[in-house]
């Protein structure tokens, strides 16, 4: 019996030792399960899944709480991370909101219309002065977003371009191929007379930027110069005729006068009346010299045309000052003027068109 009873001691003191142990071994399982899995490991996973959202750009991400061990303080350092990346995109975000409308402000300044469309040719950016230089009365469909095509449909529906009307389909299509391959400046007629000179080019990236410039002013004085050249030139075909016929008036009585004046020297000289030969002769050198100028008078018109021709040659400059004087002296003797010659005989001789030398003299006198 005492024997038994031992055994069952031992027996029941090895259970209470196994149970011991299974209750400490489930103990630190769940001490474990609770402290390791449930908060560490927890936490350090949402550590990293909120630096995984901030580093792809989710700044709003939530973040585990901070405390006061490692965890919480690597907590802490990363709520630091985010508020100071959050500062620095807003501050990023209001530069370049404000550069955006210094460049919308410049752009809105300029007197000239610009506008810059995108890759698919919808509008980005223009100013008002685009909108009221090409599209008065349509203003509403100019907007950021629109089709470059749809704009300028509306514009010829409208009737705002003078080039387009009886031929839309055909401008159209010529107008948005010089859009998509822009290689030169064009001028369109517009509506109320109004003129746009156009200058488009593409840009890096693709998209086109276009200034668009209010000739109008400019075209209308190169109508009026149009309109003032064609008088011009009708003025001076005028003049050519009357020269052409005031030439042929006055070289018929010219040639009569000469022939009379030689007549008269010849009977002058017969009748031993010597004092009227000499004034005889300078009647036929001036009317000789006036015919060499009625001849040549058609002149002007080869001036105008730059095809006018010297007649070079080699001359005595005191003859030619001499018979000049002698012809004007007439004319100053009848306003009570002297003529005074100072010129050396010893002057020698020029090389020139003697009629031109000879009638500047003669300008200058008369």
């Amino acid at each position: 019996m005492v024997y038994l009873e031992g055994w069952r001691i031992r027996r029941y003191g090895t259970g209470v030792v196994l149970g011991s142990a299974v209750l400490s071994l489930l103990s630190s399982v769940l001490i474990v399960w609770l402290y390791v899995d449930r908060n560490l490991l927890a936490r350090l996973s949402g550590l990293s899944q909120s630096m995984l959202a901030i580093a792809g750009g989710n700044l709003q991400s939530p973040l585990p709480a901070t405390g006061r061990d490692e965890i919480g303080r690597m907590a802490e350092a990363l709520r630091l991370f985010r508020d100071t990346a959050v500062e620095v995109e807003e501050k990023n975000l209001r530069e370049v909101a404000e550069a955006r409308q210094r460049l919308v402000d410049a752009i809105e300044s300029i007197s000239e219309g610009f506008a810059l469309y995108d890759t698919r040719d919808r509008l980005v950016l223009c100013n008002s002065r685009y909108r009221e230089i090409l599209y008065p009365g349509i203003a509403d469909a100019v907007v950021p977003g629109a089709q470059f095509e749809t704009i300028v449909r509306k514009a010829v529906e409208q009737g705002l371009v003078e080039d387009a009307k009886g031929q839309e389909e055909e401008w159209l299509a010529a107008r948005l191929a010089a859009h998509c391959n822009p290689k030169q400046t064009l001028v369109q007629h517009r509506s109320h007379d109004r003129w746009v000179q156009v200058n488009e080019r593409r840009i890096t990236g693709g998209g086109t930027v276009a200034v668009y410039t209010d000739i109008s002013t400019l075209k209308r004085h190169e109508t009026e110069l149009e309109i003032a050249r064609d008088a011009a030139m009708a003025a001076t075909q005028a003049k050519s005729k009357f020269l052409a016929s005031m030439s042929h008036e006055l070289r018929t009585p010219l040639n009569a006068i000469l022939g009379i004046t030689e007549m008269l020297q010849e009977d002058a000289s017969e009748a031993g009346q010597g004092e009227l030969i000499e004034p005889l002769q300078r009647v036929a050198r001036a009317g000789k010299h006036l015919l060499k100028l009625i001849n040549e008078v058609l002149d002007l018109s080869k001036i105008e045309a730059g095809r006018l021709e010297l007649h070079v040659e080699e001359f005595d400059i005191a003859s030619v000052v001499q018979d000049a004087v002698m012809t004007a002296q007439p004319l100053a003797q009848k306003n009570r003027n002297c003529i005074i010659i100072r010129c050396p005989d010893e002057i020698g001789s020029m090389r020139a068109d003697q009629l031109r030398v000879r009638q500047i003299l003669l300008n200058l006198l008369g």
